[in-house]
């Protein structure tokens, strides 16, 4: 029997198929039934809070195999993937610099904190982290390049709380990150 998920603050696209058992997020996403959804929100990895999204029914695979043999099956889970690309004030990237990465991930409906890991943003400025489960919250500590390397700016970032750019409280949060005072609700003036 399919259910209807009301979208709470937090909530993504990979954190819904991952708690409802799916493997791959198109199969919710391309339901029928969230046919309105997705001409209302092109990306399903940035839904409002409230929207609702219908989850089919999770069948189990069916497979035929030959009897009195082993069979080896691996199940595939889809990585997340964070990538930040770090940037001077004239937009060019900041090559060379490194960070440490420390990852919340969700499993079971709890939050996990992973071992942070160092990552070397290369010439291109990206930092890149992955996991197999959803992510909460990544902590990223920009680290000086002198010796010893100690962190220079930290950024906490929040996995699934940034509105739609198309709702009033997603252009807010958007101005709020790049410094201007927008207000913190959709009442704000």
């Amino acid at each position: 029997m399919t259910t209807e998920k009301k979208i709470e603050l937090g909530d993504h696209g990979l954190s819904i198929t991952d708690e409802n058992g799916f493997r791959n997020l198109l199969t919710i996403w391309n339901d029928p039934a969230n046919a309105a959804l997705k001409k209302k929100r092109v990306n399903p990895n940035v839904l409002a809070v409230g929207d609702k999204v219908v989850i089919p029914d999770l069948s189990p695979p069916q497979l035929v195999r030959a009897v009195n043999q082993t069979h080896t099956l691996t199940l595939v889970r889809p990585k997340s993937i964070l990538n930040l690309d770090l940037a001077d004030v004239t937009h060019r990237p900041r090559k060379g610099r490194t960070a440490t990465m420390t990852a919340t991930v969700r499993v079971d409906k709890t939050k996990k904190a992973a071992k942070p890991i160092d990552v070397d943003g290369g010439d291109a400025g990206r930092l890149t982290i992955s996991s197999e489960r959803p992510f909460v919250e990544v902590d990223v500590r920009v680290l000086t390049g002198g010796t010893p390397q100690t962190p220079a700016e930290r950024f906490l970032v929040l996995v699934g709380r940034l509105g739609p750019l198309t709702t009033r409280i997603g252009q807010q949060a958007r101005l709020n990150n790049m410094g201007y005072f927008a207000g913190f609700s959709e009442n704000d003036e």
